[in-house]
């Protein structure tokens, strides 16, 4: 069963917010229900609205703003045990699609910056590096 059976109200809420926003591309499968919209900051740019079904058959409202293959920011609901109204799911989406909006790193990267990684795997390549040169080295004397 599709989970837009399981929370048909869901759609009805999130089409009531975005129904002028163009949506490229939409997903509706047992566990998630994913409405895909781009962002004119960058044609690989898009904010993903999603539901999704944890094993106990509750559920969870996120929405994921994303650069290419790069997470931005993810803002997420609690868990939802049941289908609410039509005018629920609009207020609960709303609400989120609010917070998501105003966080710091969303206003930046709709301005052009882009939260830089830390090097993590330049740094473990390096230590990795480093460390079979001593082992070589070892091996050699």
């Amino acid at each position: 069963m599709k989970l837009s059976e399981s929370y048909p109200n869901y759609t009805k809420g999130l089409m009531d917010l975005i129904h002028d926003k163009p949506i490229m591309d939409k997903s509706d499968d047992k566990m998630k229900i994913i409405h895909q919209l781009p962002l004119r900051t960058s044609k690989k740019a898009f904010d993903y609205y999603e539901l999704n079904k944890l094993n106990n058959g509750s559920v969870y409202f996120e929405i994921v703003t994303m650069n290419g293959f790069k997470t931005i920011v993810r803002t997420r609901t609690e868990i939802i045990e049941r289908d609410l109204s039509r005018e629920e799911w609009f207020d609960l989406i709303s609400r989120k699609a609010l917070e998501h909006l105003s966080k710091e790193e969303y206003r930046a990267f709709l301005n052009g910056y882009v939260k830089q990684g830390k090097g993590g795997c330049s740094i473990l390549l390096s230590l990795f590096l480093i460390f079979s040169c001593l082992l070589l080295s070892q091996t050699f004397r």
